[in-house]
C-alpha cells in the first residue's frame, strides 16, 4: 500500500506537468535562459526547492519511492515537454536517467542514500538558478550566488562520500565523472551569469586556463576515458600508478583548448580600430546591451548634428561593425578610416547611425565563449530587436 501511495502522487505530479506545459508558457514565455525555457524553470521550482528536500527530510518507504518516481519522470518528461533545451541539457538528462536506473535497480541502500543526498543538493542549486532567471532583483543575485555555491559544496562532499562506497567500479566512475563535471560547470556558469570575478593573483591563472576548456562531446569522451583508466588502475592494478596517472591527466586537462576558441587579445583588438575622434560635433558613443542569454553585446551610436532620421546598421557573419561600416586605410588594409565610410555619408545626410557587434563577433561576448557561434538564428533576430527597442 505504501509504494502505491507514492505511485499515485507521482501520477498526480505527471499530470501537473502536462497541464503546466500548456499553461505556463502563456504566463512566463518561452525565452531560453540558462539552456531552457523560462516557463520550465518556473514549473521546476516547487519540485526542486520543496518536494525533493521534503522527501529527503521525511525518509521512509513512501518518500523514497516518491523521489524515485518523480526524479525519473522529471528527467524523461523534460525531453518531450520542456520545449527547447540546450544540447548539454539533453546529454545531462540522458546520463541522469541511466545513472538513476543503475542506482535504484542494482546498488545497495547505502549507495541510494548517498545518491539521494547528492541529487537533492544539486537540484536545490538548480532551483535557486531558476528563481534568479525569473527575477532581476538584487536579492535574487545574492541568493543565486550563495545558494549555488552552497549547493555545489554539499554536492562535492557527497561526491567524496560516494567515492568511498564499497560498490562496483563502473557505477562509481560514471557518477563521479558526471557529478564533478556538473559541479564545476554550474559554479563557472554562476560566476559568468553574475559577472563575479575570481579572487586576484593565485586564482586568476586557474580562471584563464579553465576558460579555454569547453564541454564538447569529444571533450566529454576524453574526460571519461582519462578518468576511468586511472580508476581501474587505482582499484585493480596499482594504487600508486593509478593515483599518479589521475593527477597527471588532471593537470594536463587544465591546458586543453577546444576548437573554435580564439585569443581574447586578438578579438579585443577590434576596440582599437574605431577612430579616437570624429569630425566636430559628431562623437562615437559606446554602450552595451545584455541579451536574453545574459551575453554582453557592444553597441555604437553616432548621432547626426541635425538628425532627420535614424538608421540601424547590421554587419555580416564573421565581420564586425568597424569592419563593415568603416573604410579601409588602403586596399587590403585595416577597416579603421572614417573618411568615405558609410557612416560618414549617412551622418552627413542627417541620419543618426546605430549599430552593434553581433554575439560572437567584434567586441561582443559569444555563446559558450566561442567566436562566430550562436545557438539559433532566432538569437540574432532577438538581439536586433533588442537594439531596435533601445533606439526607439
Amino acid at each position: 500500500a505504501l509504494p502505491m501511495a507514492a505511485e499515485v502522487m507521482a501520477v498526480l505530479w505527471w499530470l501537473a506537468y502536462l497541464v503546466a506545459s500548456r499553461q505556463l508558457p502563456r504566463v512566463f514565455g518561452r525565452t531560453v535562459v540558462g539552456g531552457m525555457e523560462l516557463w520550465r524553470g518556473a514549473w521546476a521550482l516547487p519540485t526542486q526547492l520543496v518536494l525533493f528536500p521534503l522527501t529527503l527530510a521525511c525518509r521512509g518507504e513512501v518518500a523514497d519511492w516518491l523521489f524515485t518516481y518523480v526524479f525519473a519522470l522529471f528527467m524523461v518528461l523534460d525531453l518531450f515537454l520542456a520545449g527547447q533545451l540546450s544540447n548539454i541539457l539533453y546529454l545531462h538528462h540522458a546520463v541522469c536517467v541511466v545513472g538513476h536506473l543503475i542506482v535504484v535497480c542494482t546498488l545497495p541502500e547505502e549507495a541510494f542514500t548517498t545518491y539521494f543526498w547528492g541529487v537533492v543538493a544539486l537540484e536545490a542549486g538548480s532551483g535557486v538558478m531558476n528563481l534568479w532567471t525569473l527575477n532581476e532583483a538584487r536579492w535574487a543575485n545574492v541568493l543565486y550566488a550563495v545558494g549555488m555555491s552552497v549547493s555545489n559544496a554539499v554536492a562535492a562532499q557527497v561526491t567524496w562520500q560516494w567515492s568511498q562506497l564499497p560498490i562496483p567500479l563502473a557505477p562509481k566512475a560514471v557518477c563521479l565523472v558526471t557529478s564533478i563535471s556538473l559541479i564545476v560547470l554550474r559554479q563557472r556558469a554562476c560566476h559568468e551569469n553574475l559577472r563575479v570575478g575570481v579572487p586576484r593573483h593565485a586564482f586568476r591563472w586557474f580562471q584563464h586556463r579553465w576558460s579555454q576548456i569547453y564541454l564538447t562531446p569529444k571533450y566529454l569522451s576524453a574526460t571519461f576515458i582519462t578518468t576511468v583508466a586511472p580508476l581501474v588502475l587505482l582499484e585493480s592494478i596499482s594504487k600508486e600508478i593509478g593515483l599518479a596517472l589521475l593527477i597527471v591527466l588532471g593537470c594536463l586537462s587544465c591546458f586543453g583548448r577546444s576548437v573554435g576558441r580564439q585569443s581574447d587579445r586578438k578579438w579585443k583588438a577590434a576596440e582599437s580600430l574605431w577612430p579616437t575622434e570624429l569630425p566636430t560635433p559628431l562623437r562615437l558613443e559606446r554602450g552595451h546591451l545584455v541579451n536574453r542569454h545574459r551575453l554582453v553585446l557592444r553597441r555604437f551610436t553616432i548621432e547626426a548634428e541635425q538628425p532627420k532620421a535614424a538608421c540601424i546598421l547590421l554587419h555580416g557573419y564573421g565581420q564586425s561593425a568597424h569592419f563593415e561600416f568603416l573604410s579601409a586605410t588602403h586596399p587590403g588594409g585595416l577597416h579603421s578610416s572614417w573618411d568615405d565610410s558609410i557612416l560618414q555619408h549617412l551622418t552627413g545626410a542627417g541620419i543618426s547611425c546605430y549599430t552593434f557587434d553581433l554575439q560572437g563577433h567584434g567586441e561582443s561576448e559569444g555563446a559558450r565563449g566561442l567566436r562566430g557561434f550562436f545557438e539559433a538564428f532566432d538569437d540574432l533576430a532577438m538581439d536586433l530587436l533588442l537594439l531596435h527597442d533601445a533606439v526607439g
